[in-house]
């Protein structure tokens, strides 16, 4: 997988300022961009909309001023919601990576408690023509490196949850119950359902949904089955509750994601996109 630009959506502006390269972008109602990689590490936030991003079987929903943080070159693909999205990419250049400590190490959400009052008002400086704006910008992205670094310390996962999550990614295709997640790692059904919706923003059975319809979506996009085939092998019990769950989660049906990540003659979209 190639890695593409600073930004995938129509560029509107871009400033740099203390080792930070901020992109402000839009992206059409219903835009989907399949898995990609981007160089540098960055933290990305919708000022207006929404988007989905989803890295391996897990998805997070994003509203205006929920952040995003990747490391360089993670792979991860983009659903935009149906009001188009206008959003803030803030790339992290390599020599300023180092002195920033452990938060871009991983993709995860930050707490948006944390930090979503700072990346609206990082927003408002960006947009600013003073000559103070770039000492404003690069303190605020610094104030939400230090939020969200201090967030996540605090919150740290029980160490079973990893077992727990590894167990539902190995099994998701079967029937599984809460009892069978949680005998797993032998704690209280309570507990698992605390700990998913506290550190992965979701329920069990949410998540289970989530790696059906991931599965799904590749399915869709890298083979020619068809898509009855593909509801029964994701997990769904028919074709009609697979294409229901599908548009709830993807926001549209599985025909038009097929035909939109198929790629053309000539080239696939990334091919296009990032040309």
């Amino acid at each position: 997988m190639t890695l593409v630009p600073a930004t995938l959506g129509r560029s509107e502006r871009t400033c740099t300022t203390g080792g930070f390269v901020l992109t402000e972008a839009v992206y059409e109602p219903r835009a989907v961009l399949p898995r990609h990689r981007h160089a540098l590490a960055c933290a990305t936030f919708a000022v207006s909309g929404s988007f989905a991003e989803t890295i391996g079987t897990t998805t997070v929903q994003c509203d205006a001023f929920d952040v995003v943080v990747k490391p360089p070159a993670e792979a991860h693909s983009d659903a935009y919601g149906a009001g188009g999205t206008r959003c803030l990419l803030i790339e992290v250049e390599p020599a300023r990576l180092a002195s920033l400590g452990p938060l871009f190490d991983r993709w995860t959400r930050l707490r948006r408690d944390a930090v979503a009052p700072l990346a609206s008002r990082l927003y408002r400086e960006m947009r600013n023509a003073d000559d103070s704006w770039a000492l404003a910008v690069e303190s605020l992205v610094l104030e939400i490196v230090v939020a969200g670094t201090r967030a996540a310390t605090s919150r740290r996962p029980p160490r079973w949850l990893r077992d727990a999550r590894a167990f539902v990614d190995e099994n998701w295709s079967r029937k599984l119950t809460l009892a069978d997640i949680a005998a797993s790692v032998a704690v209280h059904p309570a507990n698992v359902v605390r700990a998913f919706r506290s550190h992965l923003r979701c329920s069990p059975g949410e998540y289970v949904r989530k790696l059906r319809v991931e599965h799904a979506c590749i399915a869709l996009a890298e083979s020619e089955r068809g898509i009855a085939a593909i509801a029964l092998d994701s997990g769904f019990y028919d074709q009609s509750h697979f294409a229901g769950v599908f548009k709830r989660h993807v926001g549209m049906t599985p025909s038009e994601y097929r035909a939109r990540t198929r790629p053309p003659c000539g080239g696939g979209l990334l091919a296009r996109r990032a040309g």
